[in-house]
């Protein structure tokens, strides 16, 4: 229906008082005549709106309520926390000059305040042991089942940010919901050393504080520093997880990297390290783990070999000017173009033209390459081209697995020291691998003329040598990826090494998936997880730094080696160069033409010194020697285990100094974590317990990087797969959908969420870092354009809620804050609506010993109990599915929806209506316990996601007998109860609410604000007798209706009411006899009366077709035939109202 154009009557006033106030106003003659034609209008409204006035001159005049005057809001109560730690909840508010203290056992709070609510709570849970896995009386898991997440251990960096919080939001959330199905639940936190990333923030705080590096400290007092750093923010990290409401077994806790020492006996060594040196040693001494040369990515500022995960691409479309750190800030090098320039052909006027986007490579070639089908150069196979700054003969060789040549000049440059594909080519065709790279980034004596020259600079440098010597040829725009270090924003050069490869681990890992031991979620990953492991290579497990598990393997120096009865000559030394060889040969006092012995024969794994010797006596019986734990020792784990690159290969291979040994990768001590934390190798009984586990839940970014290593080195090492499911959750972006970046400001702090902060409270926190000046301006910038008004005060629950709520299949979530604000009022209605239920239950309430049926139920209440039951069973069943979107949503919905804004509005009359009838006191009573059941499971529902509110609103609460759980924590969590699914309950109060929502439109369409009358007109008795026992619910959920009357089928429809139909059995009448312009109604029905018309004869003509029983399905015969029906039925009321409205004129 349309809009009335009737004018509200509350608009108008006194013609009089409106002349006398034109007159004493100065006008123009125009104004006057205006004034003259506005007046007469208004008379002539006045008029008409009195005749339609008259019908309620008889009703006794209304007395005008006077407008009270706005009161002021009162300020909330300040809130101070004064339970002691571990006790129940107690607390003190500040309000009207005064303290106040209250506990838990007081009247609940007028309003949701997430401090006062989230305080006291964890200390309490933690003291009570709750976390703690409980047991059978056998000592085993208890029958109901077994439920363990091995917490992804997050670095010792810093704080942690929102994609943690997310991590928490969701195992958390699995882990209470399985915890209060009364499993044995055991979720089990830890932090990562995190070398790489921990070593590069101390060394940037070391530079930044005091303008030292590690090696002004040297080596045992910088790791000093750092044990310094990981107490500090490892103890913050423990305090975040508290505030997330993390459900942790803190007694359990495991660090990555304890303890300290490497002296340490293998004996006396905790978990974690324990796992760490069994577990190199068994791959070492298995082959598994071997010293090998490989080409690497190499970090010129961290000076260490780099993981994948630390290597980021960024994508050009063309030429594109770059800072790079390291560099004078003015300086912009050239990245996204192709260097063209020609190696003179030897012996030839010739040239051969090659391309590069890294010119500064062409000072490493060993080779051209072409394909043997390409005519251009059939002609030089088998030839050489000159290097034009040394002299070096370069072999032009053909490889048609690298060449296309349709692509540029179909020549290429080969440099295998410096490019992966290139790696490959020097493989196939023994080239010379040439390293022009020192550590840090500057060019060393292979470079010749550019030797000392820093990478970015050499590049320019080449390019104006080569114009020199006429064999530049141009430089073209050119899309590429530029590879960055993570840690650094350092771009790095790749140097060689050796490997092998083995796939046996990989084959397994598929394998479990395939077979159903392992289920990966979602399907995207696992779709991810077997193209990744069918192309897998081996990986690099040793890094150059100071902070991380020292390499247990040492080398054995013999007194007296006798070389010339070794059968194999050493692949490394056939790589390099005649000097290299000499170099190393005496390095190792050889004779360069004698055959090398295997490296790997000299290199002995221990789990501590004393063991390793006793090996070494092993393997060298009576001869003589020492051990030296060594610098470089590159050790590689085969495909069994992952992917990655290694290290730069020179001279000091060949050298082993005791002071300064690698370390492993920070991943290979986390691959061992969902084992390690419960004592493998020794038997435990937590392991026994406990192993493996149930869930591993992390991000899709490290799903090869870790999750794959776990599942490898657990199957290698314990014959199990580590977990028998994965969960990937999405990456967290801003709500603009860029990845989060403290440069750009982005970074969410969930500490600042859940209390709030201002913007110049983040501005300020950006100082706390090692941003320079520049980045924290920009950051600065985003914050502002992102937060002008800071971050509200959000609350844990709301943060946990709302992550949940976005959490789906897709692979990224853009975060809006302002969801999470909204989310606290969320919580702030679940707290008023307990409220009010409370007091409507009474301090004296008392709940029935359970929640079985009664049979005194009204419709009302079997409605609330049939859609509790279909609320508990699709979230049990998301939960099982980790589908928390719609997990988050379904108890959204039971709650606003249903409970508050329907069942809480509609249980009003009951509970309030007059005790001395005894049906009402039977009435009430059912609704009260309705009221407590719906209360009760709703909490229980909503706790795994919001942990704190419903514990307090849990614990306020009055038990039912019999009922000594002590906590919402333990709590059984709601299960389908057959007996509350109630289908036509559900239908019958669905038809209820149907007409609510129409008389709330029909009411809404004629601006009626008060005392609405509506009728309810139904075919049948039965519908009658529905809603005449539910017409205190409809005026109760109308806010503007007054009264409600379920009519007699054989009644006739007053006169003078507006009509609303829902179907051919149930119409919805409104009374608007003298409150609306009668003309204008009849009209508006006529206009209605008119389009149904319309729409009946249009779909009679549809059924009227030849063989319409035969060429329409039945389904739609059957559809058609009921809107045949409703079209009839609105006619028919459409025409009735318009006599009606037609005799109120007469």
């Amino acid at each position: 229906m349309s809009t009335s154009n009737t004018v509200d009557p509350r608009l108008s006033s006194d013609p009089a008082s409106e002349a006398a106030a034109a007159e004493g106003s100065a006008k123009s003659k125009n104004a006057d005549k205006n004034e003259a034609k506005r007046l007469a209008k208004l008379a002539k409204f006045q008029q008409k709106q009195a005749a339609k006035e008259a019908p309620k001159a008889e009703a006794a005049p209304k007395e005008k309520k006077e407008k009270k005057p706005k009161t002021e809001k009162a300020p909330e109560p300040e809130y101070v926390n004064i339970t002691p730690a571990g006790e129940k909840k107690a607390y003190q508010l500040y309000y009207r000059f005064r303290w106040a203290s209250i506990d838990i056992s007081q009247p609940i709070a007028s309003s949701y305040n997430p401090r006062a609510v989230e305080s006291a709570w964890y200390e309490w849970w933690e003291k009570e042991k709750l976390f703690t896995p409980q047991f059978g009386p056998n000592g085993k898991p208890k029958p109901e089942g077994l439920f363990v997440v091995p917490a992804p251990p997050p670095n010792v960096t810093g704080s942690l940010h929102i994609g943690h919080a997310l991590t928490v939001a969701i195992q958390d959330s699995l882990v209470r919901w399985n915890r209060m199905q009364g499993k044995t639940v055991l979720f089990n936190p830890g932090t990562d050393h995190a070398g790489i990333s921990c070593q590069s923030v101390v060394e940037k705080k070391l530079w930044k504080e005091q303008k030292k590096t590690r090696h002004d400290l040297g080596r045992e007092t910088f790791v000093a520093e750092v044990w310094k750093w990981k107490e500090k923010y490892g103890d913050r990290i423990y305090e975040q997880f508290k505030r997330l409401g993390s459900s942790y077994d803190w007694d359990r806790a495991a660090f990555t990297m304890d303890p300290v020492g490497f002296s340490i006996p293998f004996e006396d060594l905790s978990k974690p390290s324990k796992a760490v040196r069994e577990t190199f040693v068994r791959l070492h001494d298995e082959g598994i783990i071997y010293r090998a040369n490989r080409l690497v990515n190499w970090c010129v500022r961290l000076n260490t070999t780099l993981s994948n995960l630390e290597v980021e691409s960024r994508e050009l479309a063309g030429r594109t000017l770059l800072s790079v750190p390291g560099y004078e800030a003015h300086e912009k090098f050239e990245f996204g173009v192709l260097v063209q320039f020609a190696y003179p052909v030897e012996d030839s006027d010739e040239k051969l033209v090659v391309a590069t986007t890294r010119v500064e490579t062409m000072l490493g070639d060993t080779a051209v390459a072409v394909h043997s089908q390409d005519t251009r150069y059939k002609h030089l196979h088998g030839k050489y081209v000159i290097h034009p700054f040394n002299d070096r003969r370069l072999p032009i060789v053909i490889d048609d697995v690298l060449v296309d040549p349709t692509f540029g000049t179909g020549a290429v440059k080969i440099t295998p020291a410096h490019d992966f594909n290139d790696y490959e080519v020097g493989k196939r065709h023994n080239l010379e691998f040439i390293n022009i790279l020192n550590d840090d980034g500057t060019l060393n004596e292979n470079a010749g003329q550019f030797k000392g020259f820093r990478r970015f600079h050499a590049r320019k440098a080449v390019v104006d040598a080569l114009k020199e010597k006429g064999l530049y040829i141009d430089t073209k725009d050119n899309p590429m990826t530029v590879p960055i270090c993570r840690r650094t924003d350092t771009r790095f050069c790749a140097c060689p090494q050796q490997v092998r490869r083995h796939h046996r681990a990989a084959d397994e890992a598929a394998m479990a998936v395939t077979d159903g031991k392992l289920k990966i979620q979602p399907k995207t990953s696992e779709q991810e997880w077997f193209r990744w492991l069918g192309s897998i290579q081996d990986w690099c497990v040793s890094r150059q730094l100071w902070w991380g598990h020292r390499v247990p393997a040492y080398f054995v120096r013999l007194e007296k080696i006798d070389f010339q009865d070794v059968n194999a000559m050493s692949d490394i030394l056939c790589r390099c160069s005649q000097e290299t060889v000499k170099l190393a040969c005496n390095a190792y006092r050889m004779d360069p033409a004698a055959r090398a012995p295997s490296d790997n024969h000299y290199w002995i794994s221990g789990q501590d010194e004393e063991i390793a010797m006793k090996k070494a006596r092993a393997r060298f019986h009576d001869q003589k020697f020492t051990l030296e734990q060594g610098i470089y020792f590159f050790v590689e784990l085969l495909s069994t285990i992952t992917k990655a690159m290694h290290f730069q290969c020179k001279l000091t291979m060949f050298h082993y100094p005791t002071s300064d040994p690698d370390v492993l990768d920070t991943w290979f001590s986390s691959g061992l974590w969902p084992f390690s934390i419960f004592g493998w190798p020794d038997d435990t009984e937590d392991l026994r317990n406990f192993y493996p586990t149930s869930l591993l839940e992390t991000g899709w970014d490290i799903l090869f990087f870790w999750v794959a290593r776990m599942v490898m080195l657990g199957i290698k090492l314990t014959g199990q797969a580590p977990f028998s499911q994965v969960f990937c959750h999405a990456m967290i972006r801003d709500a603009h959908g860029r990845k989060m970046s403290k440069s750009l400001g982005n970074v969410v702090d969930p500490v600042d969420v859940i209390e709030g902060i201002s913007l110049e409270s983040m501005h300020q926190k950006l100082y706390e870092g090692n941003l320079d000046a520049v980045e924290i301006e920009r950051a600065k910038s985003g914050q502002k354009a992102d937060y002008p008004n800071g971050i509200p005060e959000c609350g844990t629950d709301a943060l946990r809620f709302a992550l949940c709520a976005y959490t789906s299949a897709g692979r990224d979530i853009n975060l809006d804050i302002l969801r999470v604000e909204g989310y606290r009022k969320f919580c702030n209605k679940l707290w008023n609506a307990t409220r009010f239920a409370l007091m409507k239950l009474g301090d004296d309430f008392q709940p029935r010993t359970d929640a079985t049926l009664t049979g005194n139920e009204s419709l009302a209440d079997r409605w609330i109990l049939s859609k509790l039951n279909n609320a508990s069973i699709e979230v049990n069943k998301a939960l099982l599915d980790n589908n928390f979107m719609i997990a988050t949503n379904v108890v959204y919905q039971f709650w606003i929806y249903e409970l508050c804004d329907v069942f809480i509005e509609i249980s009003k009359p009951a509970i309030d209506s007059n005790q001395d009838i005894s049906e009402n006191v039977v009435r009430r009573r059912s609704a009260q316990d309705t009221l407590y059941t719906c209360l009760e499971a709703g909490l229980k529902l909503l706790h795994p996601f919001m942990p704190f509110v419903t514990e307090e609103l849990y614990q306020r609460l009055a038990r039912r007998p019999g009922d000594s759980i002590r906590t919402i924590a333990l709590a059984r969590y709601p299960i389908e109860e057959p007996a509350y699914a109630d289908q036509q309950a559900e239908k019958d109060f669905d038809q209820v609410f149907a007409i609510v929502k129409a008389a709330r439109s029909l009411i809404a369409e004629y601006n009626i604000q008060s005392n609405a009358k509506i009728y309810i007109k139904s075919s049948g008795a039965r519908l009658h007798a529905i809603f005449r026992s539910q017409e205190p619910s409809i005026v109760t959920l109308i806010k503007e209706c007054s009264e409600a009357t379920s009519l007699e089928p054989s009644h006739d429809v007053p006169h003078g009411c507006a009509l609303s139909t829902i179907s051919e059995d149930i119409n919805v009448l409104l009374l608007v006899k003298g409150m609306v312009d009668l003309d204008a109604e009849v009209s508006k029905f006529q206009k209605k009366l008119g389009n149904v018309t319309k729409a009946q004869e249009t779909l009679q003509k549809k059924i009227s077709i030849t063989d319409y029983e035969i060429k329409v399905p039945a389904d739609v015969r059957e559809a058609n035939e009921t809107k045949l029906k409703s079209y009839q039925a609105e006619i028919d009321a459409l025409t009735l109202s318009i006599q009606n409205f037609l005799k109120l004129k007469d």
